[in-house]
């Protein structure tokens, strides 16, 4: 059972991440039309993805 405990919390605390991530990459693009890692700025285009 404490294994199964233990997947579960780092499911839900990956998932936490990973929503938490998107969201505030979504924010900054909506605010300042970017983003950056390190010394690296990525702009954001707004739009659909091509399947």
């Amino acid at each position: 059972m404490n294994s199964l405990w233990l997947a579960f919390v780092f499911a839900l605390c990956a998932l936490g991440g990973w929503v938490g991530a998107h969201e505030s990459i979504k924010n900054d693009c909506d605010r300042i039309g970017g983003f950056y890692i390190g010394n690296t700025t990525y702009n954001c285009t707004i739009g659909r993805a091509r399947p």
